[in-house]
């Protein structure tokens, strides 16, 4: 058995699932035998099946197939998910990789790679960050492998599909990926270092040639951002502004910058008195949320944040899970964020005593224009079970995961218009 680092899931995100083929005694082969793989698809035409229209938005699903969805990304043309079947505690479910056109999800899906021997194996505590992290960057899919495809590895594939799993990029020299950024030339993800104690699990940038390489580059994160403590609240976020050249990392400590052509190590951009959970970067500004009851949506100028950041927005009850477009900031108001041990302790070996906590009022979705001109508005107020994957954003709509009820690992793709 595999001794894992254990970092804190605010919800519910599989704990060390990348790891988890070799902790569960995993699997090799990729034949997830004769599984359809529209099943849990949801014939939606985005806006015109539900009437949806701006000054009236509803809540669609666009997926819901009874199964753990580890992660989602989106842009204006298809969405990507990570999702997980016959997912218990320590037993190796399957994990699939499936793209779809958003114009007709069902009749377009398609599995871009599987692997059979993926299964939860956690204590109580979860990842803030995804399982499996997914990135569309350039016309591709990226996502960190597990087992039959290249052991550990970052893998590439095109939104339009590809054979045998796709290419890979790199190697992992760590087990661990807890975010993906990438431009043009290289693919970037936060991944661990060498730990300080115990206790401490330490974090570091890695980065690779997109034309692929086998030994990625790695630059330490400093110590006041990167060193987690293995069981506490973690979130951990990686964004990149292309115009500057600069990669910003950020977990619930502080935020760390670096110029993308790894020239020098990382520097502390940011660090305040409370819990960061959100990261959003345009060609000029950082955007991130400061996590607490009565928190904000900040923002400094991607030059530097020396003078301290601007007010966004007010975003009171535990702000997660930013995202950010031209005009507008969008952010979860997680209200689960606040209890100790989630529905996830149930499912995860917390006793029945954990089965019964929910959060006092249902979770939302809340936007604020980057001007700061006006106050913040309720987008969507009765998210009741908030999920693993991260709220995702394109032209037209936001994304985001919900359970189908406490203790369940069953889990629904949903979207509205914004």
């Amino acid at each position: 058995m595999v001794n894992l680092p254990v970092l804190n899931k605010r919800f519910h995100t599989p704990l060390a699932a990348i790891l988890l083929l070799t902790a569960c005694g995993g699997k090799d082969s990729v034949d997830l035998g004769n599984n359809d793989p529209s099943d849990g698809w949801i014939s939606v035409k985005p806006d015109a099946s539900a009437n949806v229209v701006a000054s009236a938005p509803q809540a669609q699903t666009l997926y819901d197939g009874g199964d753990f969805v580890h992660s989602i990304a989106v842009d204006d043309n298809v969405l990507v998910a990570a999702i997980e079947s016959n997912a218990t505690l320590c037993n190796p479910g399957d994990l699939r990789v499936q793209v779809c056109q958003l114009s007709d999800c069902q009749g377009t899906i398609q599995t871009l790679g599987s692997t059979s021997g993926y299964g939860v194996c956690a204590s109580d505590y979860h990842f803030s960050s995804p399982a499996s992290p997914l990135l569309i960057s350039y016309g591709e899919v990226i996502w960190p492998s597990h087992g039959a495809w290249a052991p550990w590895g970052i893998r590439a594939c095109s939104v339009t599909g590809c054979a045998d799993g796709g290419r890979q990029i790199a190697p992992l020299q760590s087990n661990y990926v807890f975010a993906l950024a990438a431009d043009t030339e290289y693919v970037y993800w936060v991944t661990t270092a060498e730990s300080k104690s115990p206790d401490v699990c330490a974090l570091a940038v890695a980065r690779c040639l997109r034309t692929g390489c086998q030994t990625p580059e790695i630059l330490n994160l400093p110590d006041v951002i990167a060193s987690v403590g293995c069981g506490s609240s973690s979130a951990v976020h990686l964004a990149l502004s292309e115009p500057s050249g600069t990669l910003f990392a950020a977990t619930q400590n502080g935020i760390a910058w670096l110029p993308r052509d790894y020239s020098k190590v990382p520097e502390v951009f940011y660090q305040g008195a409370t819990k960061i959970d959100g990261l959003a970067v345009t060609s000029d500004s950082v955007y991130f949320a400061d996590s607490s009851l009565v928190g904000r949506i900040l923002r400094c100028s991607v030059s530097g944040c020396g003078s301290g950041p601007d007010v966004v927005a007010k975003a009171p009850r535990w702000p997660s899970d930013l995202v950010v477009d031209s005009q507008q900031a969008y952010w979860v108001r997680d209200m689960s964020a606040n209890i100790k041990y989630s529905w996830a302790g149930c499912i995860g070996g917390g006793g029945d005593e954990n089965c019964g906590i929910s959060a006092r009022e249902p979770s939302g979705i809340v936007g604020a224009p980057l001007s700061g001109a006006q106050s913040a508005s309720t987008v969507l107020d009765d998210i009741s079970l908030y999920a693993s994957c991260p709220l995702a954003i394109n032209a037209n709509h936001l994304y985001w995961c919900e359970q189908r009820e406490k203790g369940s690992y069953a889990m629904k793709i949903r979207m509205i218009a914004r």
